[in-house]
């Protein structure tokens, strides 16, 4: 959905745009019909999708040339190093931009320290076994991704800090933008009715096998729920947990308790979003951008957050558009405080709405985007 509204966004200021998807795999039933649903957004709003699979690096580097040649773009924007890799010494006018989120070398790291600091005896030996090995990898992925985006002219990147790095590590001129989420969509922006229940409802979101996300269930269960257990008790709040994937037993052992439910993976959350009183983001890895947090803004739903966080997403203003610490007791405070402060919600809920309205939605992402290629 990052990509699309990307496209439309581009569309909306008048660009005419030509997303080519190629692959050397064979592409799974599901993105088959994935590209068959994409292909009929990007026609509705006039630019053109071309996507092709089980390609050598031969036939995919010609369709590139191809296509070039017929349609004379003025940027190439990819979001990985491949077309670059690709075209490298191929003579073109065309400025070539690598649009990025995670820098390739932190993930796993991030993995096996934060399994290391947090996960039970076995989940901590295992990583200790990974430790070396995941080490030199971290260090190859660095050094090749260096080298794979000085091949570009220019660099986006969807998370402050991380363009900080690229712009110091590789010399080239590197935008800061967040992840191109809503705006005017031709798919249609689902009305939204913020009327938060009672007991007040607070929401973990994410990918279970996620390190974002796990990262987060570490410090939460650990620094914040000791906090929380007499108001879960007395049922002055709930919690409610949204997504997929295999949580650690232990994790689950403790958030199975009265005040806390499971919904799991919700095709459309926007009625859990609608009857919440906030989403609780306890992620504490300066690792990417969460997306997530975008999405409340959209909403203007009600954010409390690690403070690493607002590394990535430099927007976040504590008590003006949500709610921010890297202390586990001082966040269970704050969802106190929400929960019983209804003028506090008011103000982050329309602060928050009006920061992704005015500054950080995928049209003024894109129009920043444009202002960046043109200069």
């Amino acid at each position: 959905m990052l990509k699309w509204y990307l496209i439309e966004g581009l569309r909306n200021l008048g660009h005419a745009v030509h997303y080519v998807c190629l692959d050397e795999k064979i592409l799974r039933p599901a993105q088959q019909e994935m590209y068959a649903r994409l292909s009929e957004y990007v026609s509705k709003i006039g630019a053109v999708l071309t996507y092709r699979e089980n390609l050598s690096d031969k036939d995919e580097t010609e369709i590139y040339k191809n296509m070039i040649q017929e349609f004379a773009p003025d940027f190439l924007l990819c979001y990985n190093v491949r077309p670059v890799e690709l075209l490298e010494g191929y003579k073109t006018e065309i400025k070539r931009v690598i649009i990025s989120i995670d820098l390739d070398h932190l993930p796993s790291f991030y993995r096996v320290s934060e399994e290391l600091l947090h996960g039970s005896l076995k989940v901590k030996w295992s990583a200790l076994k990974q430790l070396v090995p995941v080490l030199l990898g971290a260090y190859h992925y660095r050094r090749d991704l260096i080298s794979h985006f000085k091949k570009a002219d220019l660099l986006i990147n969807h998370a402050a800090n991380h363009a900080d790095w690229l712009r110091e590590h590789t010399g080239r001129r590197t935008l800061y933008v967040p992840n191109p989420v809503g705006g005017r969509s031709v798919i249609g922006d689902p009305i939204f009715r913020w009327a938060p229940v009672s007991p007040p409802r607070f929401l973990l979101v994410g990918n279970f096998n996620g390190i974002a996300t796990l990262s987060g269930f570490y410090f939460f269960v650990q620094k914040v729920m000791p906090y929380l257990c007499e108001v879960l008790d007395a049922g002055k709040l709930e919690i409610h947990i949204l997504g997929k994937g295999g949580i650690e037993p232990r994790i689950k052992k403790v958030l199975d308790r009265k005040g806390i439910f499971w919904p799991g993976f919700i095709e459309d959350p926007l009625p859990e979003y609608e009857k919440a009183c906030a989403m609780v983001v306890p992620t504490p890895i300066k690792l990417g951008f969460r997306t997530r947090i975008l999405d409340a803004f959209r909403y203007g739903l009600p954010v409390i957050a690690h403070s690493a966080n607002a590394l990535g997403f430099p927007e976040m203003k504590h008590r003006i558009n949500c709610l921010m610490t890297d202390n586990g007791q001082e966040m269970a405070i704050q969802m106190i405080e929400l929960a019983e402060n209804e003028k506090l919600r008011n103000e982050i809920y329309k602060n928050s709405l009006n920061e992704f309205n005015s500054n950080v939605s995928a049209d003024h992402t894109c129009r920043k985007i444009v202002e960046f290629l043109k200069t």
